[in-house]
């Protein structure tokens, strides 16, 4: 019986959504199948270049907040 695919990004709450485990998850970023590109996200290894796993795993960049003086 084969395994389904395993997505490119993964976090720890989608995890269980694609049928992984938190310990499944753990061991395929131990083998480096996963890199983690923010807190509890994890990317595909190899699937893109260090400077887009950079941009995937900023936060995202809100209005800056206004000084009243």
């Amino acid at each position: 019986m084969a395994t389904p695919p395993t997505p490119d990004l993964l976090s720890y709450r989608r995890a269980g959504e694609a049928g992984l485990t938190r310990h499944q998850l753990d061991r395929l970023i131990a083998e480096s199948d996963y890199d983690r590109v923010a807190p509890g996200v994890f990317l595909r290894a190899g699937l893109t270049d260090d400077t887009t796993a950079l941009w995937v795993g900023s936060p995202p960049r809100g209005p800056r907040p206004r000084c009243v003086c």
